[in-house]
């Protein structure tokens, strides 16, 4: 579970999230002026990895303001304000004037359209964010539009994993896997960064929240080709979730050997396993949440998955 760590709380924390090399001063310091205290990785350096740190540091925020770009640098940031919707943080955005759309889970919140230049508008985004009281009002929960299964719908979906498997295209195997359980109901599912990709897609969920203490983690692979390669697979799935400080993570998986006898469960505990094919089939008639649920009370009170 992530830790509540004491940082010496000003008026509110703050943390920003931008990509590398992004000139974000005006923002640090119009910040400072309204004693709002930064929350940087230096923060909290206990020996653990990047991601796990900067989880903590959201945690303790208030404020999240996340900093887009012109350039295709933006998807940690996108993918720590995820980290921040589930959480129920304050968030702002801002993003270039004349940038392209705003991704569809950010347009709730506060986006600005100013050049980061532009102090005086800055300081005015923060004077009217910060006048509002210190909880932020908890987010309304996006209407789970499939959470008693898909349907026919999800015939789609069965059939071009069937496409991308006979052509061996991996890349096209996970955005399926991703768009179907975007559709299944969930509240937030984020795609991490390819710069810095330990795992495939994270998943936020109230339910998540409230049975792991951390969303869930989701690895696809098209093709395990045997017993020892699902073994290995199984283990930096174990590793992965160890390191992000995670308590479960799923394999998806294409072609490959079954997973459903006890001796497999005891190669990596913290990891659920499923065939896609065997996932979509079940989300006709389920949610995705339900689906992980279940597999994870199977897991724990019978071994398996």
């Amino acid at each position: 579970m992530v830790r509540r760590k004491k940082l010496g709380r000003a008026r509110r924390n703050c943390y920003i999230s931008a990509p590398i090399g992004t000139n974000i001063e005006n923002i640090r310091s119009s910040l400072l002026e309204r004693k709002v205290q930064l929350l940087l990785p230096n923060d909290i350096d206990d020996g653990r990895d990047l991601y796990t740190n900067v989880l903590d540091l959201i945690t303790n925020a208030d404020l999240v303001v996340g900093v887009l770009t012109r350039e295709r640098r933006s998807e940690s940031v996108i993918f720590e304000l995820g980290q921040a919707v589930a959480l129920g943080r304050q968030i702002i955005v801002f993003a270039p004037p004349k940038s392209g759309s705003i991704p569809f889970n950010l347009q709730q919140f506060l986006v600005l359209r100013v050049s980061l230049l532009n102090r005086k508008a800055i300081d005015f985004a923060f004077d009217q964010v910060l006048s509002a009281p210190s909880s932020p009002k908890k987010l309304e929960k996006l209407e789970a539009h499939n959470a008693h299964g898909m349907g026919a719908h999800i015939d789609k979906f069965l059939h071009n994993v069937q496409t991308a498997t006979i052509a061996n295209d991996g890349v096209r195997f996970e955005k399926i896997i991703t768009q179907a359980i975007r559709e299944s109901g969930v509240e937030f599912a984020v795609e991490a960064p390819l710069d810095n990709r330990k795992v495939d897609l994270v998943v936020w969920s109230d339910i998540f929240q409230s049975m792991f203490g951390h969303p869930l983690l989701v690895e696809m692979k098209l093709k395990l080709r045997c017993e020892e390669h699902a073994r290995g697979v199984l283990r930096q799935c174990a590793q992965m979730t160890a390191e992000s400080g995670s308590t479960w993570s799923l394999l998806v998986y294409g072609d490959g050997p079954s997973m459903t006898k006890n001796s497999w469960a005891s190669i990596a505990p913290t990891v659920l396993t499923i065939p896609a094919n065997d996932l979509l089939n079940k989300m006709r008639n389920q949610s995705f949440v339900d689906i992980v649920r279940n597999l994870r009370n199977q897991r724990v009170h019978c071994g398996i998955s």
